[in-house]
């Protein structure tokens, strides 16, 4: 079972794929390079499986043959489809960005190949970056001094909070 509450604080990158989907099967070795790349600055990729009763048994094959390593679920019970699915497509592949804050962003179906990848991964980027300069100022207690310009009061305490 993957709750997407364990993974609170992170940007998330939701795919939805099928093992027998020729377009899944080209985009999960973009998928698995993007993991690598950007988990140690807080991304996880997890997959979500649109497999069924007559083709679940090839998920494994599938899983080991690109060497995924990031969570994997099956649509088995239907939540994903019900709880955010609707927010996009019900074809494969299709990814969902999760932000730190958990907004939800459908960033639609992975099909004309490299365009679309780099869109996708720009979309991580730019979550990844926006939300790792908030959660550092209020780790830091100045995220209320970026709304209004500074006076030279604010700026000493602010050097102040990030000195102690």
């Amino acid at each position: 079972l993957i709750r997407l509450s364990d993974y609170s604080g992170k940007v998330l990158l939701i795919n939805w794929w099928r093992s027998s989907c020729g377009y899944c099967q080209r985009e999960t070795p973009k998928l698995v390079e993007l993991h690598k790349k950007y988990r140690d600055e807080g991304l996880v990729v997890i997959g979500v499986s649109d497999d069924t009763a007559d083709s679940v048994a090839n998920v494994p094959g599938f899983l080991k043959q690109h060497g995924i390593t990031f969570p994997v679920g099956l649509n088995d019970q239907g939540e994903f489809f019900r709880d955010i699915r609707s927010l996009g497509s019900g074809s494969t592949p299709c990814n969902y960005l999760v932000s730190r804050s958990g907004e939800i962003t459908f960033l639609g179906l992975v099909r004309s190949g490299e365009k679309d990848w780099k869109t996708i991964e720009q979309a991580v980027v730019t979550a990844l970056a926006q939300d790792h300069h908030q959660e550092t100022a209020d780790k830091y207690g100045v995220y209320k001094y970026l709304h209004k310009p500074l006076d030279v009061d604010e700026i000493q305490e602010i050097a102040r909070t990030l000195l102690n």
